[in-house]
Order: structure tokens, then sequence, then C-alpha cells
């Protein structure tokens, strides 16, 4: 562009005073030009450069050993817990379908308050293997879920295993109805621990060391 202008502009001052002017005018529109086409080409770049940031905030970039390493971790703590949460789910009932025979029936309740049993300390010790290598809003979450738990373990002994287990149900009708209620709130925060997960791990962009 520059060359051709070198060429033109002593060609057209080359004709005198309307020359000269013609020669003036042109400089000055291409001096304004090359002004607006500067000025578009720099705020583009910073167009550019925030659309690039906003990229970079919605991704969070580790190595490919620390994301193994952290989706394995949250793999093993998911599963322990999705355990827990399914076996305490089938404590506490307002609504359950169990034989008329008395003995049976104690046979169930303690079947499956070990099975709940042994899911809970599984989980714990999964979660406390684990906390030091998790976010602390995570580690709060699970230990809400499993501290939930707990309380369901906790109450179904006193409305279902203890010898005063019917008058605890008359007497404590509230606190039934309460640790039956919680078997949903605890299934709810187990469904928003999940997608929580997801989303972090899919913000995760790996790259090679």
């Amino acid at each position: 562009m520059n060359d051709i202008w070198e060429i033109t502009l002593p060609m057209i001052a080359s004709f005198g005073g309307i020359g000269a002017i013609i020669v003036a005018i042109v400089k000055i529109s291409g001096d304004i030009l090359a002004k607006n086409l500067a000025k578009r080409y720099e705020h583009q770049l910073a167009l550019d450069r925030e659309q690039y940031k906003k990229q970079l905030e919605k991704k969070n970039y580790i190595s490919k050993v620390k994301f193994d390493s952290e989706f394995a971790i949250y793999r093993e703590m998911s599963e322990a817990t999705m355990n827990m949460v399914f076996k305490s789910g089938e404590l506490i009932k307002l609504i359950d379908q169990l034989p008329e025979d008395t003995n049976e029936q104690k046979k169930i309740f303690y079947k499956r308050f070990f099975e709940a049993t042994n899911t809970y300390n599984a989980a714990n010790r999964c979660l406390m293997r684990n906390a030091p290598f998790i976010p602390e809003n995570v580690f709060k979450q699970f230990s809400s879920l499993r501290d939930k738990c707990l309380l369901q373990l906790i109450d179904y002994k006193t409305f279902y295993l203890d010898s005063d287990w019917k008058e605890n149900r008359r007497e404590l009708r509230n606190e039934y109805r309460n640790a039956a209620n919680r078997t949903k709130i605890i299934s709810d925060e187990l469904n928003i621990l999940m997608e929580q997960l997801r989303i972090y791990l899919e913000k995760l962009d790996v790259f090679s060391e």
C-alpha cells in the first residue's frame, strides 16, 4: 500500500496547486483510515483476549497424573457413599412390607441394620482415608451425608431394635416421622453432590507433562 502511494502521490502533485490540495486530502484521509483500522484492530484484539480469558476461567488445567488421581478418589468415594445411602434408605420406612411372624421381622430388622452399619463404616473409612486429598467443601458435603446416615442408624435402633421400640414410636412420634423423612433428604443430597462432581470433572482440562 505504501509503495502505491509513493508512486501515485508525486504524480498527482505534478499537476500544480490543485494536485497539492488533492495530495493533502489523500494523505489526511489515509491517516484517518489507518487510525480507524488500527482502533478496530485493537478493539478486536481486546475482545479476543477477553474471550480467551473467559475460556480459561471455565477450565481448570491439571496434569494427567493429577486428573487420574482425583478421578480414582472421587470414584471410590462415590461408590462407597452410594452404597451407604442405599442401605440407609432401607432402614426407616413409614410403610413397609414385612412377614407377619415377629421373629422373621426381627431377623429382617437386624439384617438391615448390620448391612447399613457395614456400608456406613466402609464409607467413613473411605472418606477419612481420602480427606487430605480433596477440597474442604467436598469433604464437608460427603461428611454431611455420612452424619445423616449415622443418625438413621441411631434412630433405627431406637425405633426397631430396642426392647421398648413400640413405646418409642408412640412417645417419639414426631422424631420417628422426621427420621423417615430424612431418607429423602439424604437421597436428594447425594444427587446434588454427584451432579456437582460431574460438573467439576467436566471442567478439568488435562495437559501432557
